[in-house]
């Protein structure tokens, strides 16, 4: 049986690649008020927010027949208070969710490592990521996107004197002509010092064949540092990036194909997670 998963009612731009990924791999969506937590059914929710609590909060699990997990797609160092590190902020965060929902999955092993309460489920990706690119505009040496932190910006500006180009965050066709045009993809941390990877946006690099520079993160999954993804800490990424201009970089960009849209796809990894015991004592019947 496959598991359903639950939408917001407000649509996130920033989870417009993992509903994609949803829809590739032809799963069901439902709406929130679609949801029947007495059905003998798995549902997946991958955005926390009041429509995610409250319709939780209104069934306790023991009266419940359906099955239910969060899928954190978010970063805990992103929100950590000041007299909190984010270690310690995650694992509050868990207390206050496992109350809601039997499993919590997480797709970074650093985030699994803060608390082993959660489950790792690599999260895998789909050819069809690849949009088709049309019109022209300029080329980039460089793709990056996400928002332009501080420590991101050092990193950007330092390429840019150095006479590389480096793309603006963006979406929709011009990010496709981006992706399909450029030279590497470029990941930078949000913040420090937490290692957390960005695997949604390595899944869109890699269904574009765009090779992967990233700062160093000891468990890059499913990524494999020198062979699918090269790495450095952040003050020797701009030496990297320039380095691997210089280099033959298609077979970093097939290598990271091959991971996300044949050895791990999307599909294939919500299953394995599904099936493989994670829910011993479902009554659905969903193993």
């Amino acid at each position: 049986m496959d598991p359903i998963f639950v939408r917001s009612g407000y649509r996130y731009r920033s989870y417009t690649d993992f509903w994609r990924l949803v829809e590739l791999s032809g799963f069901k969506v439902a709406e929130k008020s679609e949801v029947d937590l007495n059905q003998d059914v798995l549902y997946i929710w991958p955005e926390m927010g009041g429509e995610f609590m409250m319709c939780l909060q209104g069934h306790p699990k023991s009266a419940r027949r359906a099955r239910t997990v969060f899928w954190n797609l978010e970063r805990p160092d992103a929100r950590a208070s000041e007299s909190m590190d984010a270690a310690a902020w995650w694992r509050t965060g868990l207390d206050e969710v496992f109350d809601l929902v039997d499993a919590v999955w997480v797709s970074d092993k650093n985030i699994l490592a803060m608390d082993p309460r959660s489950t790792f489920v690599c999260l895998g990706g789909h050819p069809g990521l690849q949009e088709s690119a049309s019109g022209a505009g300029q080329v980039y040496d460089v793709a990056h996107l996400g928002q332009r932190t501080p420590r991101r910006e050092a990193v950007i500006q330092e390429l840019e004197r150095r006479g590389f180009s480096v793309s603006p965050n963006t979406w929709g066709p011009e990010r496709a002509r981006i992706l399909s045009t450029s030279k590497l993809m470029l990941g930078i941390e949000r913040l420090g010092g937490a290692h957390i990877s960005m695997p949604l946006r390595w899944a869109v690099a890699a269904a574009y064949r765009l090779p992967i520079v990233q700062e160093e993160h000891p468990a890059p999954d499913p990524l494999v540092a020198g062979e699918s993804v090269l790495m450095a800490p952040i003050d020797g990424l701009a030496d990297l990036v320039e380095a691997a201009l210089k280099m033959d970089l298609e077979p970093v960009g097939l290598a990271a194909w091959k991971a996300f849209c044949e050895e791990h796809t999307f599909r294939g990894q919500v299953e394995e997670a599904v099936h493989l015991g994670m829910f011993a004592e479902d009554k659905s019947g969903i193993r």
